[in-house]
């Protein structure tokens, strides 16, 4: 639960309507090959702690630590990106979220095929404006990729821009599985459900 309010305060952060395109981004800035590694049962933070160090090459004033009532979170950033991982009896949970290029969901199934399934929602509103959630997901690979945007005249289609990545086990995901819907033969089937 926690892990999900940090996460939609997170993308509320960095809802943007739209992204300026310079070039294509390439499927291993999408999917970074150390992610099929990371640890998402692990519940200890020590061996995650490895984990970014060896990865990433991060440590000392560059990974920064924050004790949370639940765990230990790990902070980084690196060509980019901003990462954060939470460690919890739950296990651990990656969030990277793109500061250059951002990409396409065209280029998000290019490079990863076809999601699974899909939550597409608008959040109430807040601070006067209302922002829509949507997310993909790929069980077999432990990932959700979301993006939140303004719900005035948000559309998705091909060219949808996504905020970030995220990774954790089937313990966390199923916490809010209920709102997922199987992916559609048709991309024009994609239905945003409206805040009540």
């Amino acid at each position: 639960m926690r892990n999900a309010i940090v996460l939609t305060l997170m993308l509320l952060s960095v809802a943007v309507a739209g992204c300026t395109r310079a070039e294509p981004i390439g499927c291993n800035n999408i999917v970074e090959p150390v992610f099929s590694s990371f640890p998402v049962t692990v519940t200890d933070p020590s061996p995650v702690r490895d984990w970014i160090v060896a990865n990433y090459a991060v440590s000392g004033e560059l990974l920064r630590e924050s004790t949370t009532r639940d765990g230990l979170d790990f902070y980084w950033s690196l060509n980019n990106k901003q990462y954060r991982v939470s460690v919890s009896p739950m296990g651990s949970f990656l969030a990277s979220d793109w500061q250059g290029t951002k990409p396409t969901l065209k280029e998000v199934i290019a490079c990863n095929g076809l999601p699974a399934s899909y939550d597409a929602h608008q959040l109430p509103p807040i601070d006067v404006s209302e922002l829509t959630i949507f997310a993909i997901w790929y069980p077999q690979k432990n990932m959700l990729i979301r993006t939140a945007q303004s719900s005035g005249g948000f559309v998705i289609n091909e060219g949808t821009v996504f905020e970030s990545v995220m990774l954790f086990g089937p313990a966390e995901f199923a916490i809010g599985q209920e709102k997922y819907k199987p992916w559609p033969a048709k991309l024009s089937d994609v239905q945003i459900v409206p805040w009540r």
